[in-house]
């Protein structure tokens, strides 16, 4: 399928956008001033649980919705439930909902930005139709737990193992904890795990 041109493509979002949500403030004419507003800045937003609590149904919503009308993972292939458009197209639509007040994407970041991402390049074909459509619809929110006693966030420094069970046919994490989540309350995470302590930590490590 030929993709429509970019124009037409923000034309048509502009439109269903427009139907469903209101127009956010002007900011246009606001000026910066040296002393102005929260200087507060951080990498990942601690919200208040509470109001981070009652704002997860209406992201789950707004994914949901972005799923169902081919705006939920736009530059995703179609056998996995994408739009299958260039990335460009993904980052127009971004700069467009920012026109609308809209629920946003702020409590899926690390989900959509860090966790999908990995399970595209690094999971197998049956985990990434499995867990994309429902990352990216909001079906399930997921976060990163990081980081364990003594390893820090170095990844090859990381200590828990997974032992393979006998007679279980599976594998079971052993060792250290995570001691600190990224994410909403209540998602799926993954965890980084060595499978040998043999092998260099850079090709013994999965999630």
């Amino acid at each position: 399928m030929t993709a429509p041109a970019l124009e037409e493509f923000l034309k048509q979002a502009d439109a269903w956008l427009a139907e469903r949500y209101p127009k956010a403030a002007d900011k246009a004419d606001r000026r910066f001033v040296w002393g102005e507003g929260d200087d507060e800045v951080r990498v990942f937003q601690e919200p208040d649980p509470e109001q981070e609590a009652g704002a997860l149904p209406a992201i789950r919503r707004w994914r949901q919705e972005l799923w169902d009308h081919g705006y939920g993972w736009i530059s995703g292939p179609p056998e996995l439930g994408g739009a299958g458009l260039p990335a460009s197209y993904a980052r127009a639509f971004e700069r467009l909902t920012r026109k609308y007040r809209v629920p946003g994407d702020a409590a899926p970041t690390v989900s959509l930005g860090m966790v999908a991402p990995t399970i595209v390049r690094h999971g197998s074909e049956q985990q990434k139709k499995h867990w994309l459509p429902l990352l990216y619809s909001g079906q399930q929110i997921a976060c990163q737990l990081f980081s364990e006693p003594g390893a820090g966030s170095d990844l090859a420094a990381v200590r828990t193992q997974a032992v393979r069970v006998k007679g279980m046919g599976r594998w079971v994490g052993a060792g250290g904890s995570a001691a600190r989540r990224s994410g909403p309350p209540g998602p799926t995470w993954p965890t980084s795990e060595r499978l040998s302590a043999e092998r260099p930590a850079s090709r013994g490590t999965v999630i």
